[in-house]
């Protein structure tokens, strides 16, 4: 499941892309989410048999929530990450699968951070469903005391901090999508 059009396009060969609805109907074997808008809901995971998982473009536990990029500009961090997990009720809370860490450039924006992210995202894809057809999974759980949480309250306050400095750098770089 994703409603990037351009994850569509690279991958349709591959993989059957398809929509919540569908899934409701069927009972996959694996369900992917990358890139979503959506939670999915409790009704879909369920009919999932084995696993789902889901790509967030960003490290975890540290950056749960949205706009992972944007806040790791704006905590002056030197690198960023994403990674591949278990999908749980608490929003990006389950084991994760894999991960991978990147540096940040002293001129990147978060458009550049989530493309680069996404890349990187696409590559560890692949090496996933390699691990598959293997039956090689391996997760490691999050460390919920170093987890936060930046959802759509934290980015109005951030919209709001930026309206008041202008001139501030960092905070231009992190909206800069």
């Amino acid at each position: 499941i994703t409603s990037d059009k351009n994850i569509k396009k690279k991958f349709r060969k591959k993989v059957h892309f398809t929509t919540i609805k569908y899934i409701k109907k069927i009972k996959p074997d694996y369900l992917f989410s990358v890139l979503n808008k959506k939670i999915l809901p409790k009704t879909c995971l369920n009919k999932v048999k084995k696993i789902a998982l889901n790509f967030h473009d960003g490290p975890l536990p540290k950056y749960a929530g949205i706009f992972s990029s944007s806040w790791s500009i704006v905590n002056n961090e030197k690198e960023h990450g994403v990674c591949w997990h278990k999908i749980e009720k608490k929003i990006d809370s389950g084991d994760i699968l894999v991960e991978k860490k990147f540096k940040i450039q002293n001129n990147d924006t978060a458009y550049n951070i989530d493309t680069k992210g996404v890349m990187i995202g696409l590559r560890l894809f692949k090496n996933i469903f390699q691990n598959l057809k293997e039956g090689n999974l391996h997760f490691k759980k999050q460390n919920s005391k170093k987890r936060s949480y930046y959802g759509k309250k934290q980015l109005f306050k951030l919209i709001k901090k930026i309206q008041n400095d202008q001139k501030n750098k960092i905070l231009i770089r992190s909206l800069i999508v």
